[in-house]
């Protein structure tokens, strides 16, 4: 969903991941910034400076060529989860359908049916683990099954296509109480550190997460 900030449809204090993100690369990919620091943080440790009430993960678009078993990209994304919610155990997470594919590409058929099948598993994880699913797939798919291609654009969906985004999540409100403690000293964000030699910030002590079966 990064075309959604590259678009302006949403903030950058609204994105966090970067181009070419996937399942496996969440945990480790340092790609967040804030004003002031020349540090670089994971999408699970920016969650504690950024204060988010609910967080919508759009991912699983780059998992679709046929590398990862339904299986492993489950177990992946629900460690993604896991340590988004152990940084700010206060936020709302709700998963979102991994969008469809274009008709026209090469191999779509089969790159829709693994799309599918995902996001059939994606539905049962969140009943069983208790977070919300967000279809947004079924609003941007043609009566082919396929991506309406007026959704597309070059590097992911068109002023079309993420206006039906953004107008799913808009007509699917998720009503919770707020349970942030706080939301004073949220830290700003920025699309690079303040030092050219931005570095990851370690964690302060080695967390392991176990996979009950991304």
């Amino acid at each position: 969903a990064e075309s959604l900030y590259t678009g302006k449809y949403i903030t950058l204090n609204q994105f966090a991941g970067k181009s070419g993100m996937d399942v496996s690369s969440l945990l480790r990919d340092a790609c967040i910034y804030f004003e002031g620091d020349s540090n670089a943080y994971t999408v699970p440790q920016s969650m504690a400076m950024m204060k988010p009430r609910r967080v919508v993960i759009i991912l699983g678009s780059n998992n679709t060529d046929g590398s990862m078993a339904c299986e492993n990209f489950i177990q992946s994304f629900r460690q993604d989860i896991k340590a988004i919610t152990a940084a700010y155990p206060y936020c709302d997470v709700i998963v979102a359908s991994v969008p469809p594919v274009d008709g026209s590409q090469k191999k779509a058929a089969e790159t829709q049916q693994r799309i599918d099948q995902f996001n059939l598993a994606l539905a049962v994880m969140c009943s069983e683990d208790g977070y919300k699913f967000l279809n947004v797939a079924e609003d941007l798919k043609g009566r082919d099954g396929y991506a309406e291609t007026s959704y597309l654009g070059d590097s992911g969906f068109s002023n079309a296509g993420a206006n039906v985004v953004l107008n799913y999540l808009r007509s699917h409100v998720y009503q919770t109480t707020d349970n942030r403690p706080d939301t004073e000293n949220i830290a700003q964000r920025a699309e690079q550190g303040s030092a050219s030699s931005a570095q990851p910030t370690p964690e302060p002590t080695p967390v392991t997460y176990h996979l009950q079966y991304l």
